[in-house]
């Protein structure tokens, strides 16, 4: 990450997700992400491995905000923005055990 955050700071970057921790992260890495909570369902899909489900998770939120109106959460016109979404999930022996 801290390759390529000097390159981020030319665009903005949003992240998916009001998480104290994920924000956190990316502030440690020196970007100022305009913070966007996705607000889709979060539902558990159980014919999923627990990678795959991570991701579906992610994607979600990540397509849920991209298909935001840019003014809901841009305060200035750019030409384009970096959208970072990820999720969390506990698994144990392939099981899911808690989201």
């Amino acid at each position: 990450m801290e390759k390529i955050a000097p390159l981020l700071k030319s665009i903005p970057v949003v992240l998916a997700s009001s998480s104290p921790r994920r924000i956190r992260m990316l502030r440690e890495f020196g970007l100022d992400p305009i913070v966007v909570k996705p607000g889709c369902s979060e539902d558990i899909c159980t014919n999923l491995l627990p990678h795959q489900l991570v991701m579906a998770l992610s994607l979600r939120k990540n397509l849920c905000v991209g298909n935001m109106p840019e003014s809901n959460y841009m305060t200035d016109a750019a030409s384009g923005f970096l959208i970072i979404s990820s999720d969390t999930i506990v698994s144990y022996k392939g099981q899911v055990l808690e989201k």
